[in-house]
């Protein structure tokens, strides 16, 4: 196949540089090519008239366009130097090629196909209800129809819904509770993505309003599914998206690091809101203060772009909790120019907890912690320093001096986070009369039983007993005949075992 000059100029680049691009030791097919600092940050459904806007609030990239692209949003793009992903199949259009963006496969500000949005939804069928969410391999298939027609190299993405964090969201309709389909489905997708806005759109009856972590949970799920072998990106609130509410300023800031901190390597604001007969595109140019929270979010990761696209180190920090995994504490460790830096975040709203992180290096490190962005510092003392989090804090240390050849290897990664990777959450509603519903999560596959005893400490029942995929689940409890008072429910996975309490009435 004959080179074009971009192409070219990328391999030669990459190979001077020798520079690693994206998450882990994944690297871009197309786009920005051996460019260290740049991270995609997205808007969805916009209007290129409102680029200089986008711009200015440190946007680099449009995605999707209702109908189809033109030519004359592309001179737009081009002529200010956005990035753009369209969609194989117009928007809004489904099943007619975008036959304008299939002229342009050699632009390289044309970064991405998109796929089919949400798949592992419910699908409309037809007759004004819904069936079940779409099978793996039309996806499958039309992932091949479009290497197959486009051989630059460029990406296809695909984006799946906040079944994705919560697999058991109610908008998958009979595929609730189905992992095996994510599987499949990102094997269709060069980029897994996906969207959950847990202030401005609950996944899920059973969900709670703020559930900020579903973001981090989302993008781990993933990462699993895809061996860590994909790029990762996710999207952001910023609007009423349905008229449920708002998210703060504070909690998309949130929202953005923790999904970082899981692992992501894009940020893509979901911008406008679809109220029931009102769509309105922008939402967030016309809200000033949310417009800044959102610049504000752009510069600082954008700042922090060559850390978060370096190669993680999961060996070089380890961390204990203070009051172990109920209230947990994700992080990730990243080296750069000989500096370590650890983002950190406490992953629930209605607690606080602290931990200890101690870096792995086989000498004394003579330096202190700081906390970017907060104007302090901590000491470090035998290689380790303390911090506490409160609620959904995020907290960013840098620390000085430290390379991977003092490293010691061997000490085990933590990808999972072992102690947070398995939760037992609180049963809903609690109390409880007749039915009630026990969430858990596991880090990795494995053989657990989830029993219920009275306070005697007698079996009432045994809900699970075999072997569970990595991710989220969820057990109805047929609780009636149920005696009033306080029982115990046990999940056992492995080393792990989880308790708590419910109430029967």
């Amino acid at each position: 196949m004959k080179l074009n000059i971009n192409r070219l100029a990328f391999i030669i680049l990459f190979l001077t540089n020798n520079i690693l691009f994206a998450q882990d030791q994944n690297e871009w097919n197309w786009g920005s090519y051996g460019d260290s600092t740049f991270i995609p940050i997205t808007a969805w459904l916009q209007n290129v008239n409102d680029i200089d806007i986008y711009k200015a609030a440190g946007f680099n990239t449009y995605t999707g366009f209702w109908g189809g692209i033109t030519e004359g949003q592309i001179a737009a793009l081009q002529a200010k130097q956005m990035h753009y992903i369209v969609g194989w199949n117009k928007t809004g259009v489904e099943d007619q090629p975008d036959l304008v963006a299939r002229n342009h496969i050699d632009d390289p500000l044309f970064i991405a196909w998109g796929h089919r949005d949400e798949p592992d939804n419910a699908q409309p069928d037809g007759a004004g209800g819904y069936g079940p969410c779409m099978d793996p391999q039309v996806i499958k298939d039309l992932y091949n129809e479009i290497k197959a027609f486009d051989t630059t190299g460029r990406s296809v993405i695909l984006n799946c819904g906040a079944g994705v964090a919560r697999t058991d969201a109610y908008i998958r309709g009979e595929c609730a509770g189905n992992i095996d389909s994510y599987i499949e489905y990102y094997k269709g997708a060069d980029i897994a993505s996906f969207d959950i806005y847990p202030v401005s759109s609950p996944p899920s009856p059973i969900t709670t309003n703020n559930d900020l972590w579903y973001v981090a949970q989302g993008v781990k799920n993933m990462k699993t599914w895809t061996n860590g072998e994909k790029p990762l990106w996710f999207c952001l609130e910023c609007t009423d998206i349905k008229g449920e509410g708002k998210p703060t300023p504070e909690q998309i800031r949130i929202e953005a690091w923790m999904g970082i901190i899981g692992g992501g390597t894009a940020l893509q604001w979901f911008p406008f809101t679809v109220y029931p007969n009102v769509h309105n595109g922008r939402a967030l140019i016309e809200d000033p203060m949310m417009l800044a929270a959102v610049t504000s979010v752009n510069r600082e990761v954008r700042d922090f772009a060559p850390i978060i696209n370096s190669r993680t180190v999961d060996y070089a920090v380890s961390r204990k909790l203070d009051f172990g995994w109920n209230i947990p504490i994700d992080y990730t460790s990243k080296i750069f120019d000989d500096t370590l830096y650890i983002f950190a975040s406490g992953m629930r709203a209605y607690g606080s907890n602290g931990a200890t992180f101690t870096i792995n290096a086989s000498m004394d490190i003579a330096s202190e912690v700081i906390v970017i962005g907060e104007e302090r510092k901590i000491p470090l003392t035998g290689n380790s320093f303390h911090d506490d989090f409160d609620g959904n804090e995020i907290h960013l240390y840098k620390i000085g001096g430290v390379s991977e050849d003092m490293l010691i290897t061997g000490i085990g990664v933590k990808p999972l986070h072992l102690d947070e990777a398995f939760e037992l959450e609180q049963n809903f509603p609690n109390p409880f009369h007749n039915e009630t519903v026990i969430g858990f999560r596991l880090g990795e596959s494995t053989d657990i039983e989830l029993i219920v005893y009275n306070l005697m400490g007698q079996k009432v029942a045994t809900l699970v007993d075999e072997v569970k995929m990595a991710g989220n689940h969820t057990v109805k409890f047929d609780a009636s005949g149920l005696a009033s008072g306080v029982y115990m429910y046990h999940l056992v996975a492995g080393d792990f075992v989880l308790t708590r309490k419910m109430t029967s009435y």
